[in-house]
């Protein structure tokens, strides 16, 4: 049975949506409306902040460019130490100054705690950039080690010498707290890699922490999130230093002022809906007296009373309701009848595409057993050249360790043989009484150092063949931990700082707080541990030079970068790193296992990923990415 319905009410329910509907949607075109000026005015007042910010640092910058042109000068004219010292003295945002020679080496330095003359730049890009170029450069912001301080460095060509000017950025930071603090806004200036180097909470700056959504993009009033709160983000970017400046709005401030706008537009609607309503009633009821005449006139036809005559209604569309009942039958019974006809002429063509389909279906059928063959035979093929490549990758593995081996226990048998000979000779000598003092003691410092060399070579080819032994997959079951990357990595530099620092290599770190991943550390630890040799052993050549480790978060894993500044690897060179026994320092003390050794680490056991980046006197850089749950991500 079914549900029948009351058209009065129908009536009701329909005059009601049709009234509330569209206020509904005036409603939110009206929030909408006031949800897009409020964000146009945050936006505008956003953009207000950071242009007022990018203004103050680009006069901040004007006074120490113009103090280095008024002593680039002095420096010219003659030695003016005295003179130059006392005006440093009197100003405050230039730290220090260095003069370099044409080689690159620290020739002078003037109000300077630390004496660095000798030092070497030559391998610094700045530097190169402003030698080659002869105009002037700003480096990178940062930190000194052991210092609270944030710094940069103004480098400008004169005749044939660099002058580095070291500019305290403090000054700068005031005025930025001062700029801000009249706003509720989270407020940041990162350099281009998106390190902050001011924020309104300074120890982000001194944690070299990153912005979060620094993307090389600019963003325009853009919804993020940080630490569960929701912002609107706005950024710009000062071209002269390739800064990006970026402001955060809560969104709850935004969300209160929309509050009280809809609160206010909802009154004015709701009155609105009512007077609306009131007339709407007022229609419906003279709509459905018509409707009631028509219907009792409708039922006494049913009853058998023909007398009736419908008269006319006010409205047109009541009129041509029976009208139109008419037509409709007649229109039914003549579509009947052509439905009968076509029925039989669908059964024909239903017969007919049945044998069609049988038809292609046994194409298809053949088609399919000739296509199984052959995808059966590109999987055989496909066999046998994975096959042929594992046998020639062993070939070369196996003749990379042979050649490894070879030379130190080939050395050793020289060696022996060589002591055989004279062992030999002198016992003739000895059996016949002709033994002097001085062939014994010339016998004897042959043979001890014959024994260091044979001990430094069998002690060479006993840790090539444990090296070799890393290359497999021993170490899948060492204990898996869960560590901070920060605190792990820290104490990895504080051990290697003593000897690095021999050789004049400075390490630096730039990780974010609490990066909890789980790994296994002695591999991890074994990976960051060959990289930095690596480094040490390839990059500079005993130079002094800089290392610099950076680790951050993205989704699900961690990414750890170390770089250099060194010589770089060439094009060639480089696809073949990860490769055993490969090395360009064959005969040095490489064996060209330790890069192999870390990939072979980072694939098999920390279940991650690692590339390498380098150019021929720009410094080569890996990139290590790794999951942030070693057992999720091995499941």
């Amino acid at each position: 049975m079914k549900f029948k319905l009351n058209l009065k009410k129908m009536m009701l329910i329909v005059n009601t949506t049709m009234v509330v509907v569209p206020l509904l949607i005036i409603a939110f075109i009206l929030v909408n409306y006031a949800r897009s000026f409020l964000v146009g005015l945050s936006t505008d007042y956003n953009k207000q902040v950071i242009n007022n910010i990018k203004v103050n640092i680009e006069q901040f910058f004007y006074e120490p460019e113009r103090d280095m042109d008024f002593i680039k000068d002095i420096i010219i004219d003659g030695d003016n130490t005295d003179f130059i010292e006392e005006f440093l003295e009197s100003q405050i945002l230039i730290q220090n100054i260095q003069v370099l020679d044409e080689e690159g080496i620290v020739s002078a330095t003037y109000n300077m705690e630390t004496d660095y003359i000798g030092f070497d730049y030559s391998n610094q890009d700045i530097y190169n950039q402003v030698k080659n170029s002869g105009q002037v450069a700003w480096s990178k912001v940062y930190i000194p080690l052991g210092a609270n301080t944030i710094n940069m460095d103004y480098v400008l060509s004169v005749e044939d010498q660099v002058i580095i000017a070291t500019i305290n950025l403090e000054r700068l930071n005031e005025i930025f707290v001062e700029t801000t603090s009249r706003s509720n806004l989270i407020v940041g200036v990162t350099d281009s890699s998106g390190t902050y180097i001011m924020n309104t909470d300074f120890e982000n700056v001194r944690m070299r922490t990153k912005d979060p959504h620094y993307s090389g993009g600019s963003m325009e009033f853009d919804r993020v999130t940080i630490f569960l709160d929701e912002y609107y983000a706005t950024s710009d970017y000062i071209d002269k230093l390739g800064w990006y400046i970026a402001t955060y709005q809560p969104v709850e401030q935004l969300n209160q002022r929309l509050n009280y706008f809809v609160v206010f537009s909802s009154v004015v609607i709701i009155l609105m809906a009512l007077i609306t309503m009131f007339i709407g009633l007022k229609l419906n009821s003279t709509i459905f007296s018509n409707l009631i005449a028509i219907v009792k006139k409708t039922k006494a036809v049913r009853e058998g009373n023909y007398r009736f005559i419908i008269e006319e209604s006010r409205f047109f569309e009541f009129n041509e309701i029976s009208h139109n009942f008419d037509l409709m039958v007649k229109e039914v019974q003549s579509r009947q009848s052509e439905v009968l006809s076509q029925k039989s002429k669908i059964e024909d063509m239903n017969k007919n595409l049945e044998a069609r389909i049988e038809e292609r279906t046994a194409d298809l059928n053949t088609s399919n057993a000739k296509l199984e063959k052959t995808l059966q035979h590109l999987k055989e093929t496909q066999n046998q050249l994975i096959e042929s490549e594992k046998l020639a990758s062993l070939g070369n593995l196996v003749a990379g360790l042979a050649h490894e081996i070879n030379t130190p226990l080939g050395l050793c048998l020289t060696i022996i043989t060589y002591l055989q000979d004279r062992t030999i000779e002198n016992n003739k000598k000895f059996q016949i009484n002709q033994l002097k003092k001085s062939d014994l003691t010339t016998y004897f410092n042959s043979a001890i150092e014959s024994e260091q060399l044979v001990s430094d070579n069998l002690h060479r080819a006993i840790d090539l063949i444990s090296n070799f032994k890393l290359i497999t997959n021993e170490q899948r079951n060492v204990e898996k931990k869960t560590i901070l990357l920060d605190d792990f990595l820290l104490n990895i530099i504080k051990g290697l700082n003593q000897e690095l620092e021999k050789s004049n290599i400075t390490l630096a770190m730039t990780c974010e707080e609490d990066i909890s991943i789980e790994t296994i550390p002695l591999s991890l630890y074994q990976v960051v541990m060959n990289l930095l040799m690596n480094a040490k052993m390839h990059a500079y050549d005993d130079q002094a030079g800089m290392i610099n480790i950076d680790a951050s978060k993205k989704d699900d894993q961690a990414i750890i970068i170390i770089e250099d500044y060194g010589s770089g690897i060439d094009e060639e060179n480089l696809k073949h790193i990860f490769e055993p026994f490969f090395t360009t320092k064959r005969g040095q003390g490489g064996t060209g296992l330790g890069l192999h050794i870390v990939y072979n680490t980072i694939k098999q056991n920390l279940n991650g990923n690692i590339t390498c980046d380098s150019k021929i006197n720009h410094g080569t850089k890996f990139t290590i990415t790794l999951p942030l749950n070693l057992e999720n991500a091995m499941s």
